[in-house]
């Protein structure tokens, strides 16, 4: 999504190097939505098709429960080793924002699933992932927002934009 939101601006400033492409560059957000899923499929697939040819490797899905310091049961199956890793991934987490609970929002991973270009896009905190949707979205054709809590945008020690 953001390869193709990159490639809109670079289509917006093409008559800047002499090139002309039309009237308009428009964003078909639910085609960019559709391209989007069909790579995060193929990616997922190709990693599963390789968990299954590693002979030293068994993916187990399942809910976890430990039921000793090193013992996992998964479903029907308990495990035992020396060390059991982790990776739960990432879950969105809800700002103290008074009021929030009463509207209706996006979180980094429902905003991946519009359909629709919304006119104006709101995103809360300028870290890494809100300026990456800010200007994804921007791109896309909405006008966007970002209302950031600190003095400035992806705190670093590193000069960085957004």
């Amino acid at each position: 999504m953001i390869a193709t939101a990159e490639l809109a601006h670079r289509a917006r400033r093409a008559p800047e190097f002499g090139i002309t492409l039309g009237p308009d560059v428009s964003v078909d957000v639910s085609a960019v939505v559709e391209r989007k899923d069909g790579i995060v499929d193929a990616i997922r697939s190709g990693s599963y098709r390789s968990v299954d040819r590693a002979d030293d490797l068994d993916l187990i899905e399942g809910h976890g429960v430990f039921v000793g310091p090193r013992r996992l049961r998964v479903g029907d199956a308990e495990l035992e080793a020396g060390r059991i890793f982790l990776n739960t991934g990432t879950r969105d987490a809800q700002p103290a924002i008074e009021g929030l609970d009463r509207v209706p929002y996006l979180t980094s991973r429902s905003m991946l699933e519009l359909r629709e270009l919304p006119g104006h896009l709101v995103v809360v905190g300028g870290g890494f992932i809100g300026c990456e949707f800010a200007q994804m979205f921007r791109r896309f054709g909405a006008q966007v927002t970002v209302i950031q809590r600190a003095d400035r945008l992806i705190r670093s020690t590193a000069p960085t934009t957004c």
